[in-house]
């Protein structure tokens, strides 16, 4: 009956970000993040979390995530 987070969704029903952090989801060593035209604010934090994974040797994608793709 309760949550610990919010997973905010833009107008169009794609993952947007959290109530105060961006959304990262890796799958098969893939780094998928939502655009930033996807309604999420730019940040310091999202573009350093990007460098390093860029520098650890993972594929970045940023493509607009339906919720589907948190589901475990």
């Amino acid at each position: 009956y309760g949550f610990n987070e919010a997973i905010l969704l833009d107008n169009f029903g794609f993952v947007s970000e959290g109530s105060g952090e961006n959304i990262f989801v890796v799958k098969n060593g893939v780094l998928f993040t939502p655009p930033l035209s996807a309604s999420i604010l730019e940040g310091i934090t999202r573009d350093s979390v990007i460098q390093i994974a860029k520098d650890a040797g993972f594929d970045i994608r940023f493509e607009l995530m339906p919720r589907e793709m948190l589901y475990v």
